[in-house]
């Protein structure tokens, strides 16, 4: 599992394209032939069952295997060139260990890459560099970068393959193709403070609700709450007043929130919003209550149901219901804690029991969770869950089927349960906190989607040394494993998809610690991306001791950080070459910045 960087996306892999999912478990030829179609040209062909944790474990795979053959193959060389040959293979084992190989964002199938948008070359583009032949690399790349070997016409490619001691077949051989990768990419110029809510309209707008007061980097938007829509944020400045705790859609052109908020000088729990107009509403038995939680429907006699703080002193929460035919409120639910989540009719939060209206107002045993069946109100019914792996707080449910996933924290205990899912009636438990941490770990958003699969949001770090990822990961519910979608400076706090494109909103800043996003991002379509000219190239990459930078331009100054994006090593003034035979084997980012911007790469030391 990895994550790469840009200076103006972050690439996360879409695994839905595989033809051959890596994780599948196949016989090791179809996920050869998957990453090279020159397998199929081979004698002895490995059938045994194999798996992979994703495409690039895969690819390194490949990379491996064709090395240890190309090893103990008879070859006519000339001394000279059989040393050129085994030394550039232990060159290409090393490329291979790091897992550092271009990313694919121009193309909608697997498909070679010479030398991507960052500068990371492929493995034979690699052997190239390590020769000395950087700028036979290069003009491969401006000439016939998405070519497979047999294709590129460059002068000298097979003097050099002669020289080294490699046949163009062998080359062939070892070229990968590379699966699609999604960029992320900026949503105008972000926010100035956090995005706490976000609310898709299906196909055209998606609201942003928070703590801002400027939009687009300099738009005034005193009451927090805007709209991104063909791509344009636009404040919207006729609505309620204050701090918007929930929203959501009941169709594509209807918006509901609730709150502790005021519209034309009275307080009112909730409101929606169509056609430019808004309605609000106020539950007359609680004038001073907050809204918490919302749930439109069409019908109406259940016109909305909203969980609220009827800040009467207890500690309770509640849920009621709007019965529009009769303009009456309904009180269905008392929980003795606070009320944090709900999709659909389900809600979560932090207690422990419920007092069931709905039922002469019997108290009821529960953990953290209740449903509600709403059909009309002689019908209603409430549910309790009672189970071991619920998390202590309940901060966001997804339903999959008849399956539902719980998210949310832990307390000081250990181990406490993360992600949940209820099945057939009993709780499994899928991550957990397994003892303290620097920070806090919780998932505090979910999404289901065809695209990514489980999406999880929330503080959470996913990686080791070399891999790493924090605020949002895929989680895999046959494998049990999750792989980062991110690498945020802050949590990811919600997710939405607006069209297929996912967003995400929370505190974070930016990725990777470079690539500013300000509270929002999303992802967006690889064909709608012009290519990009290639500034700054860094190599060998992996290094165990110095790194070559090139640059078609004067470096101003270069920022190295370690895996976790803490600033380590500021060089002034740098030279081509910088050492890193003092730092500890890992992962790290240079930022490599002169006049025109800041150009990201990352570095693997052994």
């Amino acid at each position: 599992m990895k994550l790469l960087a840009s200076f103006t996306l972050v690439l996360i892999f879409s695994q839905a394209l595989f033809s051959q999912r890596p994780e599948e478990t196949i016989p090791t030829i179809d996920h050869l032939n998957e990453v090279n179609k020159e397998w199929s040209k081979q004698e002895d062909q490995p059938t045994e069952g194999i798996a992979f944790t994703d495409d690039t474990e895969r690819i390194a795979y490949h990379l491996k295997t064709v090395i240890s053959r190309l090893r103990e193959c008879h070859t006519d060389n000339s001394d000279e060139a059989q040393i050129n040959r085994m030394t550039l293979l232990d060159k290409l084992q090393e490329y291979a260990q790091a897992e550092i190989f271009p990313q694919n964002i121009y193309h909608a199938e697997r498909t070679p890459y010479f030398i991507d948008h960052e500068g990371t070359a492929c493995a034979v583009g690699h052997l190239m560099r390590m020769s000395g032949e950087t700028e036979l690399a290069d003009r491969i790349r401006s000439e016939h970068n998405y070519d497979y070997i047999r294709d590129i016409k460059t002068q000298g490619v097979s003097a050099w393959a002669t020289l080294n001691g490699f046949t163009l077949d062998e080359l062939a051989w070892i070229q990968p193709t590379y699966n699609p990768t999604t960029p992320w990419c900026q949503v105008g110029e972000g926010f100035n403070a956090e995005v706490d809510e976000m609310c898709s309209m299906y196909y055209d707008r998606i609201y942003f609700s928070g703590a801002f007061d400027t939009i687009d980097g300099s738009i005034p938007c005193p009451g927090g709450l805007a709209y991104f829509e063909n791509g344009e944020l636009t404040c919207l400045d006729d609505h309620p007043l204050g701090r918007i705790h929930s929203m959501q859609r009941l169709s594509t052109s209807k918006l509901f929130i609730a709150g502790q908020l005021q519209y034309e000088n009275e307080s009112i729990v909730a409101a929606s919003y169509e056609n430019n107009e808004w309605t609000t509403y106020s539950i007359p038995q609680r004038p001073d209550a907050i809204g918490l939680r919302i749930k439109g429907n069409y019908f109406a006699y259940s016109r909305i149901v909203v969980a609220i703080d009827p800040q009467d002193g207890t500690g309770n929460n509640e849920i009621w219901r709007f019965d529009d035919d009769t303009d009456i409120w309904h009180k269905l639910i008392t929980t003795n804690g606070p009320i944090l989540s709900n999709e659909n009719y389900t809600f979560g939060g932090t207690f422990s029991s419920y007092i069931n209206h709905l039922d002469s107002d019997a108290m009821v045993e529960t953990r953290n969770l209740v449903s509600l069946s709403i059909s009309s109100l002689l019908n209603d019914e409430a549910s309790s869950f009672i189970g071991d792996y619920i998390p202590d707080s309940v901060y966001c449910i997804a339903h999959s089927g008849w399956n539902m996933y719980v998210g949310g924290v832990g307390d000081a205990d250990f181990p406490n349960t993360l992600l949940t899912r209820y099945q057939n009636g009993s709780f499994q438990s899928l991550i957990e906190y397994m003892g303290p941490t620097s920070y806090n770990p919780g998932i505090y958003d979910l999404d289901i989607n065809s695209e990514y699969g489980l999406v999880i949001a929330g503080d959470i770090n996913v990686g080791n040394t070399f891999y790493f990822g924090y605020g949002l990961g895929s989680y895999d519910v046959l494998s049990g494993t999750i792989t980062p979608l991110a690498n945020l400076d802050n949590a990811a706090r919600k997710i939405a998809l607006l069209d297929e494109e996912l967003f995400i909103s929370g505190p974070f800043v930016s990725m990777n610690g470079f690539t500013e996003f300000n509270h929002v991002a999303k992802v967006c379509s690889p064909n709608s991306l012009p290519e990009q000219e290639v500034v700054v190239s860094i190599f060998p990459n992996p290094s165990s001791d110095f790194v070559t930078i090139e640059s078609k331009e004067q470096i101003e100054f270069v920022e190295i950080y370690d895996h976790t994006l803490r600033l380590i090593e500021r060089v002034e003034n740098a030279g081509k070459r910088i050492d890193l035979s003092n730092y500890p084997s890992g992962t790290y980012y240079f930022h490599v910045t002169t006049g025109s911007g800041k150009y990201p790469t990352k570095v693997m030391r052994f």
